[in-house]
């Protein structure tokens, strides 16, 4: 798939604001093309703030442990998190190319652990998208 060059530098831009911490710089290029080519930017902002969402409970969970008080209200809200994320993103992939869809579905909803560390990446990377998009707009 083609990525015009103010994607790839908004892209190379992230980059440097997540300390090279991207996971899936070519696929969220992907996502950022079609998502602004198609006129789903919406479904877009959406998708980074859910995912930024994952993210941080995900590791909250992690970081406190199944037995400790709240756990259970964390897992119903990951998976809230979880379904609003791949619900934003699946519109935004309708318009992707055949094979560029293809590639999204292997890597992130395949029902295997795999794809669920996947998705967290990506996650994480929707996450680095949403805070630079906040400094962005606090600093102008």
């Amino acid at each position: 798939m083609e990525i015009r060059n103010e994607i790839l530098e908004l892209v190379f831009q992230l980059e440097i604001f997540s300390n090279n911490a991207l996971n899936f710089k070519e696929e969220l290029s992907e996502l950022i093309e079609i998502a602004t080519s198609n006129n789903t930017l919406q479904e877009l902002n959406n998708a980074t703030f859910s995912g930024k969402g994952v993210w941080n409970i995900f590791n909250l969970m992690k970081r406190n442990g199944p037995n400790s008080q709240g756990y259970d209200k964390l897992v119903v809200e990951l998976t809230e998190q979880i379904h609003r994320t791949t619900k934003n993103i699946k519109p935004i992939l309708e318009k992707a190319p055949a094979e560029t869809k293809r590639k999204f579905y292997e890597l992130f909803f395949k029902q295997s652990q795999d794809s669920f560390a996947d998705f967290l990446s990506l996650c994480s990377d929707l996450r680095y998208l949403k805070n630079m998009t906040i400094d962005n707009k606090q600093h102008s």
